[in-house]
């Protein structure tokens, strides 16, 4: 036999791998696997072990049980007074039963408080450890008896004590794989006629102590069926431990006793003995509190009305739980029993703040999930009642505006919207970022008015949005709503008075060309720039070259005519690029002559003018020059309506698909009629018909 400080070296060794597996949970895949070879090796080895060596004494067993035990709860953290509860009623089941254990050992019991652990061990000295999983399974105090009467018999008749001897004459330390019950170090040594040993002295042990056998049996067959239903694949990280503790559990039996072995050598124990009768079942004490713990997962996984039943059963049993009141409240908000959730609030709000808390809590995710899922009468409900429990909570205002929102009851919107800016005005940003996201979405889906719809809607909520307002004046200009287009840009060129964007200048002119009544555009777009603080040269002629087609398009030519002639002066500030955009105005008028004259012109002084070559190609089409007109095009639509008058249709069709996609807005008739010529009108709607057409034709 080695001197003491060998079994020291083993023992820490043993306790430090199981303290470490059970806390600390890996993130790949666990696996039994090496463990079980281990236990495999360890029969075998056993083989060549002498027939007899020194049995520890109990000084020493007990000295070595207490440093593992001490190793390993030191390790459990801090305990909720639940968990002495609990432990101490384990104490107080297990000494009932130690106290006719055959060995007087200092029997100590304990109680591990994690839901994952589904199994009981015993350390060599008289230390039994019994998992909050396992105890979760039990329905009555007979079946908790059994589980440790199993345990104070391995302890009871050597069987710990021999696995640390085999452990240090081996001079080997388990470091198999980590899994999810590394307790089995200790379990799965025990041979096959020591488990049954376990068995039929802890059913003896359970009479003894006036409890019924059936509790083992009845412990085994729960077991059993626990593995069945969960043979299934893990969808969950807690499904997969379960799975790995099961399958370890599976490879244990395949040299130990199997479950059916154990429950019929019981129940012929039961027979020989004739305890047949001994079948009262005492009540478990703490079941309460594992029906409170399982009701919070039955609510934690969406089961309302399982968590809701096993909350109000353990209130039945306990009542005043804070966790099953908080857990029964949240379930009857989720189930929409909002007078029942008030009741249990109110009454657990000071004492108990914290559990109170949760309810709203869960609440508020609640109504947020109902908003991810676009439920929003539900979510707006939802945070109407949690408003009822803390009236002008942030959080709640806000789901309840954006639930509100995006239901399109903007009425009710608004009023949850001020409540909040008035509350918590920091909290408005994420209202109107969710109003945004929604604009963006329904555009993105192509669902164009109800994008407008909720832009226009978030400006009412928080005008000054820049970004949001150019989003709405591009719906508008696709929706072919001009006027409001108009006015979209026309608020943005105001918001940037000091320097103001050209392009937006340019759409705005565009748009108010487009409302029909391009006299008063003209007007309207002379009273916005004359509030323009000194304007740039080339912004000022961008304006008069604008006003001069709107008032061209109203049917006075001569600013238009002015512009032309001042144009070719050496000192003007209208450039032949200003030119390009005045050959436009002359295209929307209609006078294709006099926009070909324009264009040309400044076409032969700059050859490759910005802005000169669209404007042509739109006008050549016009001129029937339908080759030509497709050589000035970089617009994508320009060039697919140029192949098709050019009678080249696949091409053209080819060009037309991703232009439309670039720009809906060519879709939309409306807008075409608005800033295009008649031709081009029915092309566009001869190239959609026909698209439409070989779409059919291919079946989609």
């Amino acid at each position: 036999m080695k001197p003491w400080a060998a079994f020291g070296a083993v023992l820490a060794s043993l306790t430090a791998a199981l303290v470490w597996c059970q806390r600390n949970r890996p993130l790949a895949p666990v696996n039994p696997d090496a463990l079980l070879f281990m236990v495999a090796d360890s029969e075998s080895e056993l083989k060549q072990l002498p027939v007899r060596y020194t049995r520890l004494s109990d000084e020493k067993e007990i000295q070595i049980g207490d440093a593992l035990a001490a190793r390993y709860g030191g390790l459990e953290g801090s305990r909720s007074e639940d968990d002495k509860i609990i432990e101490k009623y384990v104490q107080k089941v297990g000494g009932h039963l130690a106290a006719h254990a055959t060995r007087k050992l200092p029997y100590k019991f304990h109680y591990v408080s994690s839901p994952y652990f589904i199994d009981a061990f015993s350390l060599p000295g008289g230390h039994v450890f019994i998992g909050a999983g396992l105890m979760d399974l039990m329905d009555n105090e007979d079946e908790l008896a059994g589980v440790l009467g199993h345990e104070i018999e391995h302890i009871d008749h050597f069987h710990c004590a021999e696995r640390v001897q085999t452990e240090e004459a081996l001079e080997r330390i388990p470091l198999g794989s980590l899994i999810a019950l590394p307790v089995e170090i200790f379990e799965a040594g025990y041979s096959k006629d020591q488990e049954l040993e376990a068995d039929r002295e802890g059913a003896r042990l359970a009479v003894e102590a006036n409890y019924s056998p059936r509790g083992a049996v009845d412990m085994f067959k729960t077991l059993d069926m626990l593995f069945q239903e969960h043979v299934a694949r893990a969808r969950t990280p807690q499904e997969e431990l379960s799975r790995t503790a099961e399958a370890t559990l599976e490879g244990y039996f395949r040299t130990h006793p199997l479950t059916s072995e154990r429950i019929a050598e019981i129940e012929k124990l039961i027979q020989s003995e004739g305890w047949q009768d001994r079948t009262s079942e005492h009540p478990l004490e703490v079941a309460y509190y594992f029906k409170s713990a399982r009701a919070r997962r039955r609510l934690e996984a969406g089961k309302f009305d399982e968590a809701a039943k096993l909350a109000e059963t353990s209130l039945e049993e306990k009542p005043d739980q804070p966790d099953a009141m908080a857990t029964l409240a949240a379930a009857a908000f989720a189930l929409k029993q909002y007078d029942r959730t008030r009741t249990l609030y109110q009454s657990l709000l000071k004492a108990y703040p914290g559990e109170a808390q949760r309810i709203v809590d869960f609440a508020l995710n609640l109504a947020a999930h109902a908003v991810e899922k676009n439920q929003y009468t539900d979510a707006a409900e939802f945070a109407a009642h949690v408003l009822d429990l803390q009236p002008l909570l942030p959080g709640a205002l806000v789901l309840e505006a954006e639930a509100h929102f995006a239901g399109r009851d903007f009425v009710h919107a608004a009023e949850a919207y001020q409540a909040l800016k008035n509350k918590s005005p920091n909290d408005t940003g994420e209202v109107i970022e969710f109003a945004s996201a929604l604009a963006a979405r329904e555009r993105d889906e192509g669902r164009y008015e109800q994008a407008a719809e909720f832009a226009s809607r978030s400006l009412e909520l928080e005008p000054y949005q820049p970004s949001l307002v150019e989003t709405l004046a591009a719906l508008e200009l696709t929706l072919a709503n001009f006027r409001d287009a108009a006015q979209a840009f026309r608020l943005l060129l105001v918001w940037e008075k000091d320097k103001p964007s050209a392009d937006q200048m340019r759409s705005y002119a565009d748009a108010l060309g487009a409302a029909g009544n391009p006299g008063a555009g003209a007007a309207e777009f002379q009273e916005w720039f004359q509030k323009v603080e000194q304007p740039a040269a080339a912004l000022l002629a961008e304006s008069r070259v604008d006003v001069a087609g709107l008032k061209l398009m109203a049917g006075d030519e001569r600013p238009a005519h002015a512009a032309v002639f001042e144009a070719g002066r050496p000192e003007s500030v209208i450039t032949y690029e200003s030119l390009g955009r005045l050959g436009w105005w002359y295209y929307r008028a209609g006078k294709y002559p006099a926009a070909y004259d324009v264009l040309h012109n400044a076409l032969e002084s700059r050859p490759g003018g910005l802005g000169l070559n669209d404007p042509m190609g739109w006008v050549l089409l016009e001129r029937g020059e339908h080759r030509d007109a497709l050589t000035r095009f970089h617009e994508p639509m320009g060039q697919a309506v140029a192949l098709w008058l050019n009678g080249e249709d696949d091409k053209a069709l080819e060009a037309f698909r991703p232009a439309s996609k670039i720009q809906p807005a060519w879709l939309n008739p409306l807008f075409v009629k608005g800033l295009y010529s008649a031709r081009v009108v029915s092309a566009i709607e001869a190239l959609k018909a026909e698209q439409a057409r070989r779409l059919r034709a291919a079946g989609r």
